[in-house]
């Protein structure tokens, strides 16, 4: 797109210094031409510089596209949309927005709205079917003229919002299913014994019940095996506690290690 917009700059750049060239032209066939009629010569029928002016207006016509020929009524009952669409296929390549809706008045469509070339332009910009682009500073195209470029800018947008919504929702999802993983390994919700004992009680002990057993375990003073500090913390609430629980109390700072066995420390 920007190399087309650097050609066609360029291209207008050539032009003005040809048109000056021209008008140079010009002034000197006006003095040939007088001195011509100032010994009695005859005037060429037709001044060089005008002549290629006149070839190039014709070969610029055909490029645009307004050289054409069209008959008053060929766009009359179709829509605006219908009509540049029709018009730029009979061009054959962009053309400016002023040639454009020069063509489709001079094929019976009509362009309403207080600046009809601001009118059609924005109604074929908003084309739900992205049929138009834009082709350098005020000249428009049909996109089936360029196959490379991509189907419409909306529609790699919408694409990109999915797969940020669908990587959303699998994050969100492997995030809950970390949390239900964690929640499961998590102690409190205790197995209660075969045996019955726990008849009546709630299928569950809290952390701070597992502690407040050891304590009173530990309140002796004396060194005891953790795996018989989790044989009373059991007996005491009357549920399966696993070792893991009773191993993770006993690491706070309120209870000392010695030789595999624990005590309250000092």
């Amino acid at each position: 797109m920007e190399t087309k917009d650097h050609l066609i700059q360029t291209l207008d750049h050539f032009r003005k210094q040809r048109d000056a060239k021209l008008q140079e032209v010009r002034n000197l066939d006006s003095i040939i031409h007088g001195l011509e009629q100032e010994l009695g010569g005859a005037a060429p029928a037709l001044e060089p510089a005008d002549s290629f002016r006149n070839s190039e207006l014709s070969s610029a016509a055909d490029v645009n596209g307004s050289g054409h020929q069209l008959h008053p009524d060929e766009f009359f009952s179709m829509t605006q949309t219908e009509a540049a669409k029709a018009y730029l296929k009979k061009a054959g390549r962009a053309i400016s927005m002023d040639q454009l809706l020069d063509g489709m008045k001079r094929g019976g469509a009509h362009v309403g709205g207080a600046d009809p070339k601001v009118t059609l332009y924005v109604s074929l910009m908003r084309n739900p079917k992205r049929e138009f682009v834009r082709v350098g500073d005020g000249f428009i195209g049909l996109r089936e003229f360029y196959p490379g470029l991509p189907k419409s800018t909306k529609d790699g947008l919408r694409k990109a919002a999915k797969a940020r919504t669908n990587k959303r929702h699998r994050r969100v999802s492997n995030r809950t299913a970390r949390n239900q993983k964690s929640d499961a390994a998590k102690p409190g919700k205790l197995e209660p014994p075969s045996d019955g004992n726990s008849a009546g009680r709630l299928p569950c002990i809290g952390k701070n019940e597992v502690l407040a057993t050891i304590r009173k375990v530990l309140a002796d003073g004396q060194l005891h095996a953790p795996e018989a500090i989790q044989k009373v913390v059991q007996q005491s609430s009357g549920f399966k506690v696993p070792a893991i629980v009773v191993y993770g109390c006993l690491r706070r700072r309120e209870f000392e290690q010695v030789d595999g066995q624990y005590k309250l420390r000092k």
